[in-house]
């Protein structure tokens, strides 16, 4: 079978999603799969539609199955969330990735490869500069610049995922192709109002203009967005105060003591907003704080997260196109379980079974934000 998956949030889905898309439909596949993230995000932002309004979307702009991407994964850093969906890209014996970035013309395997050989000089450069207070990326390129790689293009975030799913390849499946895409329009983090490419966090910060909307984003995807973002500081500070300094430090990325920031700036800050201005530094990115607030509120903790990447999981399907049903008889020759309806989960075991109730707990939270009723178990054929 030759099957191309993308890794998506479609948060939401737009203009340039679209164009993806339809780039590597021309191509000749069997099927196409996104790995979708759940409920809340890599930004560590909830999404601002539910995920199976999304995974409609998806199958509604060409794509012939959507996979989720479990929240142990679709809350986690870069390096973390690519793994985990490669992880679900080997599960489904897929022959090609294709993603969108900024460089398409980029040697990414062999730029990878550099990477993955980490000579000394490369760790010792990458510990200075985190020990001077750089962000990962930014420590992460300076030191690859010490070990003679031109890296600009890894000042860019969509190339910088795109290094980390090949990275995450390189680890384990040997056969692969890879078809990136450029991308087009405005910056994936730009508020730039465009024509009718503008990014995901524009579109979300401009909900009420309906001309701009009607530019930027399908008709389909149009009529299922709501006048403004799900509301949740509340219960974030909440989780925070609740939460011991001993549990925030069990959060992924939570480390030299910043759980002791977190715990004393919960208690004088009364938004969410206030809260990130407070706590985050040059250091501490607003986008590793906020992911850290996501795994407070859900529950998420480092040993969960190793053991998620270690051992074997199972494939959630969240929708399917009505005219490629004959690809469920494909899922049912895998190796891992495939989850289509309520009591198919009880199928899992172990680190599985904690990893979907952590999904359905995320389920759970977001219907009491969006105030509308998701069953986690449902599968949509559009």
């Amino acid at each position: 079978m030759k099957i191309c998956a993308t890794v998506a949030e479609y948060n939401p889905l737009h203009n340039g999603h679209e164009y993806h898309i339809k780039q590597f439909k021309n191509s000749d596949f069997d099927f196409t799969v996104a790995l979708l993230s759940g409920n809340f995000t890599q930004r560590g932002e909830i999404a601002i539609l539910d995920k199976f309004t999304r995974s409609v979307h998806a199958v509604k702009s060409g794509i012939d199955l959507v996979i989720e991407l479990p929240t142990i994964f679709a809350t986690a850093n870069a390096e973390n969330f690519a793994k985990g969906a490669i992880k679900l890209f080997n599960y489904l014996k897929c022959s090609t990735l294709s993603f969108g970035c900024e460089n398409p013309e980029t040697d990414f395997i062999t730029l990878a490869q550099r990477v993955k050989e980490e000579p000394k000089s490369f760790k010792d450069a990458l510990n200075n500069s985190l020990k001077s207070g750089y962000t990962f990326v930014k420590a992460k390129n300076f030191a690859l610049k010490q070990i003679g790689i031109d890296c600009d293009v890894l000042d860019k975030p969509n190339n910088i995922l795109a290094l980390e799913y090949v990275s995450a390849l390189l680890n384990g499946k040997k056969d692969f192709s890879l078809l990136p895409i450029k991308r087009l329009g405005e910056d994936y983090l730009s508020s730039k109002q465009a024509s009718n490419y503008s990014s995901a966090k524009a579109i979300r910060e401009n909900l009420t203009n309906k001309e701009f909307l009607n530019k930027n984003v399908p008709s389909f995807v149009k009529c299922d967005l709501p006048e403004k973002l799900p509301q949740f500081d509340d219960i974030i500070l909440y989780s925070l105060l609740s939460n011991s300094k001993s549990v925030l430090a069990s959060i992924p990325d939570c480390s030299e003591g910043l759980e002791n920031r977190l715990k004393a700036y919960a208690k004088t800050s009364f938004t969410y907003d206030e809260l990130l201005k407070n706590v985050s530094t040059k250091r501490y990115t607003q986008a590793r704080i906020k992911r850290i607030l996501i795994c407070s509120l859900l529950g998420i903790n480092k040993a969960l997260l190793k053991n998620a990447l270690k051992g074997d999981l199972y494939i959630k399907v969240l929708a399917i196109n009505k005219e490629k049903l004959n690809i469920l008889s494909y899922l049912s020759t895998l190796s891992y379980p495939v989850l289509t309806r309520k009591g198919d989960e009880k199928l899992l075991t172990g680190t599985a079974k904690k990893c979907f109730e952590l999904d359905e707990k995320a389920c759970e939270i977001y219907s009491l934000i969006a105030k509308k009723r998701i069953n986690p178990f449902e599968m949509k054929i559009v």
